[in-house]
């Protein structure tokens, strides 16, 4: 999604699913903004579903006003855990970090390698 007014900015959100060997999916999405002439800086948010939400306004105003910008859920017995960051004013990269992680007694954290799900799929905005 971007705007063709030159003072708006741009922003868009993109979805993923992922699907386990167990059949087990997950979906997710990312948000990115980068508004022009706004007291408000860039923003990048966030979110895991067990269900297809789609890509669509209503999916955009969700992020654009909840900001969720860190998310876990539990799949397959493990955690996946996303994060989000993006630079300030010109420097506007967002970074989002998807780990799959298993908690052991202690707390002690156990990362995987999230291709280990096998199947990703990218949600189009359609």
């Amino acid at each position: 999604m971007s705007s063709q007014s030159p003072f708006v900015g741009s922003a868009g959100i993109v979805g993923y699913s992922l699907t386990s060997k167990n059949g087990a999916t997950v979906y997710i999405r990312l948000l990115a903004s980068n508004p022009y002439l706004s007291v408000r800086d860039n923003w990048a948010c966030v979110s895991f579903s067990s269900f297809d939400q789609g890509i669509d306004q209503a999916a955009y105003n969700h992020h654009y006003y909840n900001e969720p910008r860190h998310a876990s859920t539990p799949f397959e017995d493990r955690t996946l855990s996303l994060t989000s960051n993006i630079g300030h004013a010109d420097c506007a990269t967002a970074t989002f970090v998807l780990a799959y992680v298993s908690f052991m007694e202690g707390g002690a954290k156990v990362l995987y390698r999230v291709p280990d799900l096998y199947q990703s799929s990218f949600i189009s905005q359609g």
